[in-house]
């Protein structure tokens, strides 16, 4: 008969496999915003500059947003969280795909789509993971990291989404799609072990430390600003590079085809550097 321990460990890849899910969601619904700026201004009339301006205010709501949901994780647990912010950005979606205005654009971006977006992405499925991983836990949350690079696998499926329906659809579209995975995770989410679990074996719990303790540690701020200026350069790159690339002839259609390439370059880097991490060190 199974022991407890080894269908415990066996299970935490099953979370593996719904944050790589939840992670590409993520990230498509992030990475679409370059596709959609081209759409919403030829369609409606409104200014790029206008347009970008509003897709781009949900970084802003981030740096609220995300410490806010890191604070409820603990005390919702990372199932309730998943589940509603699931639900948020959905609505935020079919509100987008009703918007007449730049205003409620910008609105909608700044609240409900940030405060989703943030509770389905990396953050929240990486807290649900990492007590389920000892030994090849930088292997596994290098798995779920990979969401990040499948949701660019999935620009051609919205641009797509985008010619045959519009950019209104396409937010219809991806709505539903984030209503499949509220679903996923309140059917899979778990609490966590009480023990880490090492080669399938109980292993003594890793000691806590309190917020006032990490913020004097050096290497917290040191990942603070590595994370920080990437994902801004990054994010300033995301939004406007498809509408730069049209400007010199290429079409969205095949700018959003090419995509695809950048998310198998990043596949291939996160699997690789999470297996070094477990065996030569995180720090290294």
């Amino acid at each position: 008969m199974e022991s407890p321990s080894s269908t415990a460990a066996r299970y935490g890849w099953v979370l593996v496999g719904a944050g790589l899910l939840s992670i590409a969601v993520h990230s498509a619904t992030g990475y679409a915003s370059s596709l959609l700026l081209v759409a919403i201004t030829e369609d409606t009339g409104w200014s790029r500059a206008l347009v970008s301006t509003c897709l781009s205010v949900s970084s802003l709501g981030s740096i609220v947003w995300v410490p806010a949901i890191g604070f409820l994780v603990p005390l919702w647990g990372t199932r309730r969280v998943l589940t509603v912010g699931s639900l948020v950005l959905a609505g935020a979606l079919l509100g987008l795909s009703a918007i007449q205005s730049p205003l409620a654009l910008a609105a909608l971006m700044l609240v409900p789509f940030s405060i989703g977006n943030t509770s389905v992405g990396s953050m929240v499925n990486y807290s649900g993971i990492q007590p389920w991983f000892h030994e090849r836990r930088g292997t596994a949350l290098a798995i779920a990291g990979t969401g990040a690079s499948l949701g660019l696998l999935l620009m051609p499926l919205i641009q797509t989404s985008i010619l045959s329906s519009g950019w209104r659809g396409a937010y219809q579209a991806m709505a539903a799609g984030v209503l499949a995975l509220g679903v996923l995770h309140l059917v899979v989410q778990r609490q966590p072990p009480r023990r880490a679990l090492r080669g399938g074996e109980p292993e003594a719990p890793e000691p806590d430390m309190d917020f006032a303790s990490i913020v004097r540690l050096r290497d917290f701020w040191l990942l603070s600003v590595g994370l920080g200026t990437s994902t801004f350069a990054g994010s300033l790159l995301m939004v406007h590079h498809v509408a730069y690339l049209t400007d010199y002839g290429y079409s969205a259609e095949n700018i959003a085809v090419a995509l695809p390439l950048r998310g198998i370059a990043g596949f291939v880097g996160r699997i690789v550097c999470g297996w070094l991490s477990d065996r030569i060190g995180t720090r290294r």
